[in-house]
């Protein structure tokens, strides 16, 4: 901690000032030994299960993302992730779609690798024991094909520059609104502010969100009640 004080030229100032200086950065010290063993804590409990499991198969995602990815790869995840896997399936408060998630990410990546490599057979045979194989990889959760990406990639490369500069224009013009007129909004389009909406980023397109659409008065004064008055 003294080669901090001296970088913040702490030896340079009033012994007031040292006495507070020290005193602020030893809270912050215990507050950050105090957070790491509250973290690892977390880690070794059951709760645990599901945030450990998504960062896990979120790896195994981002992996079977790039174009050109090895032949094997993931192995320090793999295991915690399948062993995380049968974990939640015991947990009754996992959702369908987050376990639908993780075990057709678990299908794309044996699909990808050499399942027969010692390092990855024993956690593959353990998986195929959990769950039945979904056959058909256009209906999961998986990651975006690498050609479907670059396609995108393509599409985008071909705009002009008038497409360009309406972007900027919509960049440039972008406003937090916290004052609304007391006018009814179209149900089209809330449908087309949802659908923008679906196009936001989240990790590997996973889209772990759920839009409700409310326009009933008595509803929407529920709704506004729940976040401690903020309407």
């Amino acid at each position: 901690m003294n080669s901090l004080l001296e970088k913040l030229n702490v030896f340079g100032r009033s012994a007031k000032q040292r006495r507070k200086l020290r005193k602020a950065l030893k809270a912050e010290y215990h507050s950050t030994i105090a957070g790491l063993n509250a973290l690892q804590s977390q880690f070794s409990r059951n709760q645990s299960t599901v945030p450990n499991l998504r960062r896990s198969i979120h790896v195994l995602e981002k992996g079977l993302c790039f174009p050109d990815r090895k032949k094997i790869f993931g192995l320090k995840f793999i295991g915690p992730a399948v062993n995380l896997y049968e974990k939640a399936l015991l947990i009754p408060e996992v959702s369908e779609n987050e376990l639908k998630w993780a075990s057709d990410v678990l299908n794309k990546y044996f699909d990808a690798v050499d399942q027969e490599h010692e390092e990855i057979n024993p956690h593959y045979t353990k998986f195929i024991s959990l769950v039945e194989r979904n056959p058909n990889p256009k209906k999961t959760f998986a990651p975006y094909q690498v050609k479907d990406l670059q396609a995108h990639s393509q599409n985008f490369e071909k705009s002009g520059i008038e497409e360009l500069d309406q972007f900027h224009e919509i960049c440039r013009g972008r406003r937090s609104n916290r004052h609304f007129k007391n006018e009814p909004v179209s149900i089209e389009t809330l449908r087309h502010a949802i659908t923008a909406a679906l196009e936001s980023p989240s990790a590997c397109n996973r889209q772990p969100f759920d839009y409700f659409l409310a326009t009933e008065p008595a509803m929407i004064k529920k709704i506004c009640e729940l976040p401690l008055g903020v309407r």
